[in-house]
């Protein structure tokens, strides 16, 4: 899958299920599909159904997001109070500075963001 088709998952997932003015995915399985279910011991995440969940900062404020995270650093993060949809891939398998340095990143992005 490349970063493109990946992000027309996030803007499948921030639209509610319709793409393209389409409805593809009930509303409501999108719905549930974000709420988390299980604390872990990592920082504030949370998961369930193949999504995590967390918070991020923007100016000031913690903003909720939601995230698929696949090994190596290919991820997809969705920051729906900012109708923000971001795509990583790397390719260090099983490293865990990577993944560190993939969420310090995605940070970066979300302070940049102007309302």
């Amino acid at each position: 899958m490349r970063p493109r088709d990946l992000l027309k998952i996030g803007r499948l997932v921030l639209d509610h299920g319709r793409w393209q003015g389409r409805q593809v995915v009930p509303s409501t399985w999108i719905e549930q599909s974000l709420v988390p279910r299980f604390a872990t011991d990592v920082r504030d995440y949370r998961y369930a159904r193949q999504w995590w969940a967390g918070t991020a900062r923007w100016h000031g404020q913690a903003m909720p997001w939601h995230a698929a995270f696949g090994n190596g650093g290919q991820r997809l993060y969705l920051v729906p109070g900012l109708d923000l949809a971001i795509v990583t891939s790397a390719g260090a398998y099983d490293q865990q500075p990577t993944a560190i340095r993939v969420n310090n990143l995605v940070q970066e992005v979300i302070d940049s963001v102007e309302r």
